[in-house]
């Protein structure tokens, strides 16, 4: 969810060229993922674990490549994409790419803590 890691995180702060939503955002967004998250679709776009060799590399451009969904977010709820009736497909595949992309990283992690817990 690329407004857990920005101070946009329920509304766009600051500056707003955009005119974006300024609050309400964080929980309907949430919200419209939940009604259209879809397990075996899902379970389709996560590819087997693997060992993360530079933890903090890797963490950083995950990170990164997050926050840089954060516009693109905005533009979809401008636009309605993230209202449950009728499914929008394309809030629907943000979501699921987001979803997606951050559990390959929470199983990429725990691998990782696994395989590297045996090593001494």
């Amino acid at each position: 969810m690329p407004l857990h890691i920005t101070i946009h995180h329920d509304g766009w702060q600051g500056e707003n060229p955009d005119g974006f939503a300024t609050s309400n955002v964080h929980g309907s967004v949430e919200a419209y993922g939940d009604a259209v998250v879809n397990l075996e679709h899902l379970l389709s776009l996560i590819r087997p674990p693997k060992v993360i060799e530079n933890l903090f590399e890797e963490v950083i451009e995950y990170l990164y490549a997050t926050n840089g969904q954060v516009k693109e977010l905005y533009e979809l709820h401008k636009e309605g994409a993230f209202r449950k009736r009728p499914i929008n497909p394309k809030g629907q595949e943000f979501i699921l790419r987001a979803v997606s992309r951050s559990s390959q990283m929470l199983l990429d992690l725990w691998y990782t803590a696994y395989i590297k817990s045996g090593e001494e």
